[in-house]
Order: structure tokens, then sequence, then C-alpha cells
């Protein structure tokens, strides 16, 4: 599954971490799984309701690094639902690829399905080339 226009602003040197920010969001309506009619799908109120929350954003409140790797912790907001995340990553030259886990029921998505298809914990990677 992907998710493509990702728009907002990035401000990462990591000589300046303490000035560093993430403030991204991605169009829900952009999600591709291959399957045509899946993906209208999960477009819709049984999963991420693309006309009652056209965004997926992540808003950073901290950057740090530890040993080779960043980290930065922010509010993912999905669904409707706010949480706090830690996104650990890496850079490369000017590309950014980070990852997490989370489980999709914490921001509602999909709970008034009985789907036995779509795992509750989902594997999100992050990858973006800085300008």
């Amino acid at each position: 599954m992907t998710f493509t226009g990702m728009k907002g602003d990035i401000n990462f040197n990591p000589d300046k971490l303490d000035a560093a920010y993430f403030n991204v969001c991605v169009d829900a309506s952009t999600i591709e799984t291959g399957i045509d009619k899946r993906d209208e799908h999960l477009k819709t109120a049984d999963f991420f309701d693309v006309a009652q929350f056209p965004t997926i954003c992540f808003q950073s409140k901290a950057v740090s690094k530890i040993d080779s790797t960043y980290r930065t912790t922010g509010t993912l907001t999905m669904h409707g639902v706010e949480k706090t995340v830690e996104i650990p990553f890496s850079f490369d030259g000017k590309t950014l690829r980070g990852s997490l886990t989370l489980n999709r029921l914490d921001y509602n998505v999909g709970t008034e399905v009985g789907s036995f298809t779509a795992d509750e914990m989902v594997n999100l990677t992050i990858v973006t080339t800085l300008n």
C-alpha cells in the first residue's frame, strides 16, 4: 500500500537538529494497493473515509540523533485521531528514510469492518528526497 502527494515543510540539517522540523501531509485519496477495487473500498467510510478525512499529517515536536539513527517525535493525525509517534529515520545525501509500526484500529481505520484480510498492525515506510 502506498500514498503519494506528500506536501508540507521539512527543515532538516544534521548539524542543526535543534532547528529541524517536519510538518507534512499526504493526500489519503492517493492510496494505491495495485488492486483498483480494493483501493476504492479503502477510500470509503469503511476504512480511511477520504471524503471526511482527506489528509494524513505528521507534525514533529523534536528531532534527535542516537548513534547513527535520527528520530523525530510528533503528532500523527489520521482519520480524525491524533497520537504521538516516534519515527526513526536515516539520512543519506538528500534522502530521508523512516519507518514505524502502528495499529490501524488506534486510528479507527477499518474498525467497523469484520475483515480477516487486513492486519491490525501496519508497517509504514516513509521516503522523501530533500530539495
